[in-house]
């Protein structure tokens, strides 16, 4: 019973959106960081996005503006803006 308990708390209490939202954020990190390192500034630039729009959806404002800093810079890297 207490192993039910637990997994209905970590399934609607917030464990798995948490989880998700982990497993989002490291996936556009990595696929930005591949961008990054093929050299290909306009896909850095789109992914540098990416990773910013999942900080803004995990309610992530501290590392969402950092992010929105490093595709500005990857942005204008890539002649984008």
């Amino acid at each position: 019973m207490l192993v039910l308990g637990l997994f209905g708390w970590w399934f609607f209490g917030g464990g798995l959106t948490s989880h998700v939202e982990e497993d989002m954020l490291q996936q556009a990190l990595a696929q930005y960081q591949i961008a990054w390192r093929s050299g290909d500034r306009v896909q850095s630039c789109a992914h540098a996005g990416i990773v910013a729009a999942t900080y803004l959806q995990a309610k992530d404002e501290a590392n969402y503006n950092q992010w929105l800093s490093i595709e500005k810079k990857e942005c204008k890297a890539a002649g984008a803006r």
